[in-house]
């Protein structure tokens, strides 16, 4: 079974020369990879990373910046013919040995043209603290609370980070280009592929990629700051969707208590016994982040 592996990439050689790396010590042999660079200043350095593993089959594809929205629809585009799964990762995500073979696994197991396997995503360690273990796996970056191996998933689960498909669902439908960062456009696009294909996502906890990108708390909350705001344009495309993708003001309500009575605790959390400081910093985060982006959705909403 032949796959393509689509990595968008903008300006970031370091991680990405530790992607491909990764990539060459896969346990699974039969890919190639797609490197998709969307406008890097640094394009030539790329260029020279992609050729420098010549051990791989690399299609290194340049566009103008564009987003990664576009960026993906230029890699399925020139997939190779013969491919089969086409598995989508990020330019800072260190993709597990046996990243590929897990995925492959997974589709022979659940063959019908529907199904879409989703990894699971890390952090890489050396990007771990506090805050980063708060964001993922369990919080508000990426949230796996409460599945299990082979649990179904519906579109709110397509990462693109780390995800793949049959190919053949993929024929004649791409990522919308609207969206020119990456905040809702796979979402977008995981709604659309669920309403009009009938696509499920299926999740396999063993197909591991490191996510290596640091975020500190000011940055995670421009980060959803953006994200509130690709929301509407998300809604504008699928009105219906509305109330799947946005909490309903009654859950805001709730999350505004939480925030309110964790406030305090919060703030003299350095001197409370160590498992009630974890839960005081899960939950007033949570609050406050969910809040944070609802309430920048709604005060933008025309």
């Amino acid at each position: 079974m032949k796959v393509s592996i689509i990595i968008p990439t903008f300006d970031r050689s370091d991680a990405l020369l530790e992607v491909l790396a990764a990539l060459s010590k896969q346990s699974f042999k039969d890919f190639e990879a797609l490197v998709i660079d969307d406008g890097s200043y640094g394009h030539c350095a790329n260029k020279k990373i992609t050729e420098d593993f010549c051990q791989l089959t690399i299609k290194y594809i340049y566009q103008s910046n564009a987003g990664p929205a576009a960026a993906r629809n230029l890699g399925l585009r020139n997939t190779a013919e013969q491919s089969e799964i086409v598995i989508f990762i990020g330019d800072d995500i260190i993709p597990h040995p046996d990243l590929i073979k897990q995925h492959v696994d997974f589709h022979f197991k659940y063959p019908e043209k529907k199904y879409a396997i989703l990894g699971l995503t890390l952090w890489e360690e050396s990007v771990r603290d506090q805050f980063m273990d708060f964001l993922a796996p369990y919080g508000p970056q990426f949230n796996y609370s409460g599945k299990k191996s082979g649990d179904e998933c519906d579109f709110r689960y397509l990462h693109t980070c780390n995800i793949s498909f049959k190919k053949k669902l993929l024929q004649d439908i791409y990522f919308d280009e609207d969206f020119k960062i990456a905040a809702f456009e796979d979402t977008e696009f995981g709604y659309r592929l669920q309403k009009d294909r009938g696509f499920t996502i299926i999740y396999n906890p063993d197909a591991i990629g490191y996510h290596k990108h640091k975020y500190n708390r000011k940055q995670f909350i421009e980060r959803q700051k953006k994200a509130s705001l690709w929301a509407h344009v998300f809604v504008a495309k699928h009105q219906e969707a509305e109330p799947l993708v946005i909490k309903r003001w009654n859950k805001n309500l709730l999350y505004f208590a939480v925030w309110c009575c964790f406030s305090p605790l919060y703030l003299i959390r350095s001197i409370l016994p160590t498992q009630l400081e974890k839960k005081v910093y899960r939950y007033y985060n949570l609050a406050f982040f969910e809040l944070l982006f609802g309430w920048n959705y709604f005060i933008n909403k025309k």
